[in-house]
């Protein structure tokens, strides 16, 4: 079997996401109901990465993610 002559190639890997976060409250202070359906907040994420194949079967890369996480520092209010 003749193996096919390698030819370096690159590639950029570029994805974006998003979703919900659901928090429940561990205290007794709370509502029963508030306390177990939670409150939910946003997240969102892009995330770039840049490839260089260096034989059949490896490949190297650098990339980074940037992120967003609604519920840092999420506090709750009791009246």
């Amino acid at each position: 079997m003749k193996v096919p002559i390698y030819n370096d190639r690159n590639e950029w890997v570029v994805s974006f996401y998003g979703g919900a976060k659901n928090v429940i409250f561990d205290t007794i202070n709370i509502d029963i109901i508030e306390k177990y359906k939670g409150v939910y907040y946003s997240e969102l994420g892009f995330s770039i990465g840049y490839n260089r194949q260096i034989s059949y079967k490896s490949k190297f890369g650098l990339g980074m993610t940037f992120s967003y996480d609604g519920s840092v520092d999420a506090q709750i209010a009791i009246e």
